[in-house]
C-alpha cells in the first residue's frame, strides 16, 4: 500500500469520527463535493455563487425533516437515523426551476442517495452513492 492510499484511508477514517452521531439538527452550508474513489474534490466559494446552498435539519435523533435551498430552488424532505451515523432519506424533493449552477445540479440527487454522515472538525460530512462520494458542509452560524 502506498503513501497516497494511506492518506485517503486516514482521511476517510477522520471523516468517520462523529461528534454527535445521533442528530443532524442544525443549519449547514455546502462547501465541497468529494469523490472518494477518484480522489477528486470540487469546492465553492461565495465568488462562485451569490446564494449559498443551504440545508437545515431538525430531528429528535431518530426521525426528522429537512429544508433548504440551492441557487434557484427549494429542497425539502424527511429522513430517519436508524443506526449511529446512518441516514435514510424519504420524500426528498424540491422546486423544479432550471438549476443553472453546477453545485445546485448535483445537490438534490446527492441528498436523495445519502447513506451516512459524520462530523469532522466542526463540519458535517454526508456520504452518498453507497459511501463513495461525500458532501462537506460548514455550520451556517460560523460562516
Amino acid at each position: 500500500m502506498n503513501i497516497i492510499n494511506l492518506f485517503w484511508i486516514s482521511l476517510a477514517i477522520g471523516f468517520a469520527t462523529p461528534q454527535n452521531n445521533s442528530s443532524l439538527s442544525g443549519k449547514w452550508i455546502l462547501k465541497c463535493y468529494k469523490d472518494i474513489i477518484l480522489k477528486e474534490e470540487e469546492c465553492t466559494s461565495m465568488t462562485d455563487s451569490e446564494i449559498p446552498i443551504t440545508i437545515e435539519f431538525k430531528d429528535n435523533g431518530k426521525i426528522g425533516k429537512l429544508t433548504g435551498r440551492t441557487e434557484y430552488n427549494f429542497v425539502y424532505g424527511e429522513y430517519e437515523i436508524p443506526d449511529s451515523n446512518k441516514i435514510i432519506m424519504k420524500n426528498v424533493g424540491g422546486s423544479k426551476v432550471n438549476e443553472l449552477g453546477k453545485f445546485g445540479n448535483k445537490f438534490l440527487p446527492a441528498m436523495k442517495h445519502s447513506s451516512s454522515f459524520s462530523f469532522h472538525k466542526g463540519c458535517l460530512i454526508i456520504f452518498y452513492d453507497n459511501d463513495t462520494k461525500a458532501m462537506k458542509f460548514i455550520n451556517a452560524k460560523l460562516d
